[in-house]
């Protein structure tokens, strides 16, 4: 999964797979959507960053302690239900004060309840986290450069490596336009994230359907030309981001009573 700080897990098409009315309440009372997804994952950081720094008193272990801040946290389930029903328990709370609707009230109160229960499990299950953690890569920059090539509509996506063999999140895809005659050369549109040794290049003709067009990790100085007659049209897509390296429980942190 995603690292919590490359942003939202959960999208509006998510949010309707929990709550079918959700996009026609939101219309109906000028509620944006995306907004309110943004505030929840807000308010978890707070609570996260809060539940981390409980245990930073119960454990003496100075390079544990160096690796486990919020930096370092991984995308859940239980992390993506718990906002899910943040997000609609807002949405439903602004429905109510709108109109003073009861069914809106009492469908936020439910959805705040439903999202309790989930914030109690993920601290009984523990929060995953990765010892180097890479941030999720901006939009690479694709310049047209000269070449004996038929041009068309391409998209292209980049992800950070290490020496781990992992991988980041995958940036959000570019589409280039590209006239007869040229190909794309790709570079890295800032410094690379902390950790980053190397990167690759995802590309296609569609923006569902990017295949990795480098056998090993290009150097992070380096850039990349994408001639569409030798383009890779099967392999490796773009993953989903580096995976835990271990769980970190919270529940043996929480006072009791």
């Amino acid at each position: 999964m995603a690292l919590f700080l490359d942003g939202p897990a959960v999208t509006v098409d998510r949010l309707t797979e929990y709550d079918s009315n959700v996009l026609s309440v939101a219309a109906a009372e000028g509620i944006n959507l995306t907004t309110k997804i943004l505030i929840a994952q807000e308010a978890m950081h707070l609570e996260i960053v809060r539940l981390l720094r409980r245990g930073e008193f119960n454990d003496n272990n100075t390079l544990a302690l160096q690796t486990r801040g919020i930096d370092n946290v991984v995308w859940s389930k239980a992390m993506l239900v718990w906002q899910v029903y943040r997000s609609l328990a807002l949405i439903y709370r602004d429905a109510y004060y709108s109109q003073l609707n009861d069914r809106h009230q009492a469908r936020a109160k439910e959805y705040e309840t439903l999202a309790n229960s989930a914030r109690r499990e993920l601290v009984e299950y523990g929060l995953g986290l990765v010892t180097a953690p890479m941030k999720q890569p901006p939009q690479p920059v694709g310049e047209l450069v000269a070449a004996t090539e038929t041009g068309g509509t391409f998209y292209f996506s980049v992800g950070y490596t290490n020496d781990s063999g992992q991988e980041s999140s995958p940036s959000s895809v570019l589409s280039v336009e590209v006239a007869d005659g040229n190909a794309v050369d790709l570079t890295l549109s800032t410094s690379p994230a902390t950790g980053a040794t190397g990167w690759n290049v995802y590309a296609g003709t569609a923006p569902e359907n990017l295949f990795r067009q480098n056998d090993n990790p290009l150097p992070l100085t380096s850039d990349w030309a994408y001639l569409p007659s030798l383009a890779l049209t099967t392999g490796a897509r773009p993953g989903i981001g580096q995976a835990p390296d271990r769980h970190w429980p919270l529940h043996r942190f929480l006072q009791r009573g």
